[in-house]
């Protein structure tokens, strides 16, 4: 699949939002093209099928290309997530560990309206810590089930909102998607 995601992320003093070119394909494969976000923009980070990992920083990076650790600090996201493991389904792979070590989970039973989502009705789905504080909010397409949002709490607040824009799922990604 194939999505523009859009990162709100939420600190005390300032919001800050980046975006990004996201393709994903089995394997797994993935690479994050930065669109939005600073100093970041224009970088590109690469996951491999044997899951090495690639990074070429942006223009005030000078492009420079490096091998990555697949759990560098560089990849990890404001919402904790490690950008290399933040594929679909990885993110609800590390749903189920969380439910393993005691989270709970809930979804609504039928698709509801969400005022801050317009466009359709969704399922949402709510993981909450062992303390019951809410971790994460996952909002799902009503109709393919595909997440549209997703906003990840630490504390019980809000840190990071994450939209799911221009969703296309098997629409062919070239192979040359997958090189740096």
């Amino acid at each position: 699949y194939t999505c523009i995601t859009e990162m709100h992320n939420f600190k005390p003093d300032k919001t800050t939002i980046s975006s990004s070119r996201f393709y994903y394909r089995k394997g797994p494969e993935i690479r994050i093209e930065v669109m939005g976000g600073g100093f970041r923009d224009g970088s590109v980070i690469l996951k491999k099928k044997d899951g090495s990992i690639k990074g070429r920083g942006g223009t005030w990076m000078g492009g420079i290309q490096m091998n990555l650790d697949p759990d560098s600090r560089m990849l990890i996201l404001p919402s904790g997530i490690n950008a290399s493991k933040a594929d679909f389904p990885e993110l609800f792979v590390g749903i189920k560990e969380d439910i393993g070590r005691g989270f709970t989970c809930k979804v609504s039973p039928a698709p509801i309206s969400e005022p801050t989502i317009p466009a359709e009705k969704v399922f949402v789905m709510e993981v909450a810590d062992k303390d019951q504080q809410l971790a994460k909010r996952i909002f799902l397409g009503g109709e393919d089930k595909v997440p549209v949002r997703w906003d990840s709490y630490k504390g019980g607040k809000l840190v990071t909102q994450t939209w799911f824009k221009n969703v296309k799922i098997n629409g062919g990604i070239s192979d040359d998607k997958f090189q740096i």
